[in-house]
């Protein structure tokens, strides 16, 4: 185990305000890389995927790096844009 492992399990278990910002960050990074393996999956640029689901490059670009909070719904269009289904699990 890494020591930035070790140190993110350690805080996770001692500090909730880390926890909570920690599992926030998570599931952004995990919407990016859904809607980036998507894009990649359609073989599309960012451009044309923008285009294709109604929103600006910019956004696309924001979304895909993590930088920004995607809304449910806005991911619930880019997947009705692109014919393919959203779904929203706990674990």
């Amino acid at each position: 185990m890494t020591k930035t492992v070790s140190s993110v399990n350690v805080l996770s278990t001692n500090d909730s305000k880390f926890k909570k910002a920690f599992a926030e960050a998570a599931a952004i990074h995990d919407a990016a890389v859904e809607v980036r393996h998507l894009r990649e999956s359609l073989q599309m640029s960012p451009a044309r995927f923008a285009k294709i689901v109604g929103k600006s490059q910019t956004t696309i670009t924001r979304i895909e790096s993590g930088s920004t909070n995607v809304s449910i719904g806005m991911l619930a269009e880019i997947a009705h844009s692109t014919g393919r289904t959203l779904r929203v699990s706990f674990e």
